[in-house]
């Protein structure tokens, strides 16, 4: 996260683009690489090792683009069999074969012993 004031550094480790947004709705996209020091001094925000300097007078938005994941796009399913021959009770204990009425566990279906 950066939080920064005037004559203070920042380092947008946390971060892997920083999109700048001027008064004159012209924008302005900037790669970060992992510890990139943002500096801001005498009104203006330098973005070190890229040679871009800004004045924050002119600035309308600053957007971050977290480096993190923050969602999910796809889940992979395995076709599993859960056919181990035994028998479960609903508290999960294996059972070689039901001898009571109930609700049993068998082959990853729910069986009625009635």
């Amino acid at each position: 996260m950066i939080a920064a004031a005037m004559g203070t550094t920042a380092y947008a480790d946390d971060y892997t683009f920083l999109t700048v947004q001027t008064n004159d709705n012209s924008t302005d996209n900037t790669e970060l690489a992992s510890f990139t020091t943002i500096s801001f001094a005498d009104g203006r925000m330098n973005i070190d090792g890229t040679g871009k300097t800004y004045n924050l007078t002119d600035l309308h938005k600053m957007y971050f683009s977290p480096s993190t994941v923050n969602g999910i796009d796809a889940v992979a399913v395995e076709n599993r069999t859960n056919s181990d021959g035994y028998w479960y009770s609903l508290q999960g204990q294996r059972i070689e074969k039901p001898t009571q009425k109930g609700i049993y566990i068998h082959d990853g279906k729910k069986i009625v012993i009635r």
